[in-house]
């Protein structure tokens, strides 16, 4: 258990330095407002074939940059069955799971085309790092908790002053082994100019 915790400690460190190394990388300025810092709010969402996790999202955009960093709750919608070993030898007890995760997201946008001045198009590259945490419904058991990060790439359209779309890949590792890893992120973000 103590070696699954530093490799995690140590994949999310090294997540988090690639992503501030990204996200203040100089890029061509496309942007429709001369301030550094704007406030955006939105929900975002991931999922695959056998889980969901829906939640908001309040940060801030640097339009100068294209780039976004985010406070970020998410919660898994509804429960899952999971199965725990019991420490007697092919003992096995199934529980309903609820999971949250709490964190920053952080993203880079690389902008490819512009239809007009007001809708750009593009990819982006960002993740996310912060704590996974859970319960079990009916139990006084205790769900796992730990770091946890995750890995987005995907493209983007956006109206630089009023809102980012963004649809990609995730690669979210969780607590649970049962769960699938491989998630569709999807995002919708409200800029306040």
């Amino acid at each position: 258990m103590h070696r699954f915790n530093s490799k995690a400690i140590q994949s999310l460190a090294i997540t988090l330095l690639s992503l501030v190394l990204l996200l203040f990388s100089p890029t061509k300025s496309h942007a429709q407002t001369n301030k550094a810092v704007v406030p955006e709010f939105g929900f975002d969402m991931n999922f695959n074939h056998t889980d969901i996790f829906m939640g908001g999202r309040v940060g801030v955009c640097f339009p100068q940059l294209n780039a976004s960093l985010a406070g970020t709750f998410k919660g898994r919608i509804g429960s899952r069955r999971v199965l725990l070993e019991t420490g007697q030898p092919d003992v096995l007890v199934q529980y309903r799971e609820r999971r949250y995760l709490l964190g920053i997201e952080a993203d880079k946008r690389f902008i490819l085309n512009e239809f007009g001045p007001s809708t750009h198009f593009g990819g982006f590259v960002g993740g996310f790092g912060g704590l996974s945490f859970g319960d079990y419904r009916g139990t006084g058991e205790a769900a796992p908790l730990g770091l946890a990060g995750a890995g987005m790439v995907g493209a983007f359209i956006s109206d630089p002053s009023a809102v980012i779309f963004r649809l990609g890949y995730m690669y979210l590792p969780l607590q649970t082994e049962s769960v699938v890893k491989h998630r569709v992120y999807l995002s919708f973000t409200i800029m306040v100019i």
